[in-house]
């Protein structure tokens, strides 16, 4: 009895296994079509700005990175001015860490990008570490924390091939 509880038990573990296997190889057919997508479009993006006079477009505006600086700067208002490392833990302690790869690489340079378009400026130096404070003058508002979270949850569901609303 034992025994054909275990051959049971195999036959639906080998159904499994060549399910989870033709799974993947749709997904990774999925992937790499996807991946040519990205790249086309890409090249379609950037020959259109071009052609339509529109500023280099930034994709980590698109996923989300500059609005999720933009509110770790934003949080802080009334207390002291970030260094770029501060900026990093705001965003690491919000709960957005391990998205992007170098993320203080990524906070240096959305943070110059910001202090050109006057969102943020430079508020002196600690310790020898320049600090920064949100000002919000080029009428970018700064995001609420709920539609962050909402972009970056609908791009996770984008990116396992589900449509947000």
């Amino acid at each position: 009895m034992a025994t054909d509880t275990y051959k049971e038990s195999l036959k639906q573990a080998k159904s499994d296994l060549a399910k989870a296997i033709s799974e993947l190889g749709e997904a990774e057919a999925k992937t790499e079509r996807a991946t040519k997508q990205i790249a086309e479009l890409r090249q379609t993006v950037t020959v259109l700005s071009r052609l339509c006079g529109e500023p280099e477009y930034v994709e980590e505006d698109a996923l989300g990175l500059t609005d999720v600086i933009r509110l770790a700067y934003r949080s802080a208002v009334g207390g002291p001015d970030l260094t770029l490392q501060d900026v990093k833990d705001r965003i690491d302690s919000m709960g957005y860490a391990g998205r992007w790869g170098n993320l203080l690489a990524s906070v240096h340079t959305v943070t110059k990008r910001l202090v050109a378009r006057n969102d943020v400026e430079a508020a002196g130096n600690v310790n020898g570490k320049e600090t920064y404070r949100w000002v919000g003058k080029s009428g970018s508002p700064a995001p609420d924390e709920a539609r962050v979270k909402f972009k970056l949850a609908a791009k996770r569901l984008e990116q396992r091939g589900i449509r947000a609303l």
